[in-house]
């Protein structure tokens, strides 16, 4: 499926778990991070612990949210909040754009940043393609800002 997720086309079991960052439009913590990946975990009361990776300039940096869904009409909506030390009071809109269970290849925007993920470190060039022309024409995101992440 290509375009704007259908809500009902959602999984968000199946979406638990590893996804490595095949790309992103990287804030100032992503930035320079290399083998980055998010693991998410569905939480006993309905909240979704995600947890961050990166190394950068040789360090394992890591950075805990927790995230809920907005409605559960729509769990492609999610707000994240920063864990500590993080700023906990801080909350951010998520949402999940494009998922492609067949080929495990996921899109997710938030604010002014955008990710492409993936379940394995490397992405089929032509979905990767695709993936980043939905999120310009149906996001308003400059594919050229996008960055590769080195995954090891």
């Amino acid at each position: 499926m290509y375009g704007n997720l259908h809500t009902e086309d959602f999984n968000l079991k199946k979406f638990m778990g590893k996804w490595y960052v095949i790309s992103h439009i990287p804030n100032f913590i992503e930035k320079g991070g290399i083998n980055s990946f998010d693991e998410y975990t569905l939480n006993e009361d309905s909240t979704i612990s995600v947890f961050y990776q990166t190394i950068k300039d040789g360090k394992s940096k890591t950075i805990k949210q927790l995230a809920s869904v907005d409605d559960y009409k729509d769990p492609t909506k999610w707000t994240i909040k920063f864990v500590k030390p993080w700023i906990p009071f801080i909350k951010a809109p998520y949402k999940i754009a494009y998922i492609d269970y067949r080929h495990q290849n996921v899109a997710v925007i938030s604010n002014n940043y955008a990710w492409v993920m993936s379940r394995s470190k490397t992405i089929n060039q032509e979905y990767y393609n695709k993936i980043l022309n939905i999120l310009e024409t149906s996001y308003g995101f400059n594919k050229n800002e996008f960055v590769k992440i080195i995954q090891q």
